[in-house]
């Protein structure tokens, strides 16, 4: 008898602890979840593909169009961080109106400064990221470096 009512007491001790935490934001390195009664909210998940796409850069006109597989983090498109090289610079492009737009599973911006002076010998990179604010919270490495063709 006092193991049984020893047993129903740890367990009424373990509940009253779940039941305190219902409701509040837990965070890993991984994901934040919020629990509340009914529902598990999840914030994150993995990127899928989990490597960065190949970009494919091709020359118009003065600018140069820059365009990859959509990238997806859990059920949401990822974010992506775009990237003009030249020799050891990287320089992030694609910012503002030129941020990049999705369309059908394929994923596009245009580098309006790359030809200026000439033929652009830049090389270019995607980086799929999720961001906070301003903070990249998540991302992969940026894809290899392509020219444009």
């Amino acid at each position: 008898m006092g193991g049984t009512r020893r047993t129903r007491s740890l367990i009424r001790v373990a509940i009253l602890l779940l039941l305190s935490h219902v409701g509040t934001a837990r965070v890993s390195s991984l994901f934040t979840a919020t629990d509340t009664p009914t529902v598990s909210s999840f914030v994150g998940a993995m990127f899928s593909p989990n490597v960065a796409p190949t970009v494919q850069a091709r020359r118009q006109g003065a600018n140069v169009e820059l365009s990859w597989s959509v990238v997806r983090l859990g059920t949401r498109v990822a974010g992506y961080m775009v990237w003009r090289i030249d020799g050891s610079t990287w320089t992030q492009i694609c910012l503002g109106a030129d941020a990049p737009v999705t369309t059908a599973g394929t994923v596009t911006c245009r580098d309006r400064r790359a030809a200026q002076g000439g033929s652009p010998t830049f090389l270019y990179s995607v980086q799929p990221v999720h961001m906070v604010g301003t903070s990249v919270t998540w991302s992969l490495s940026p894809g290899m470096p392509q020219p444009v063709g």
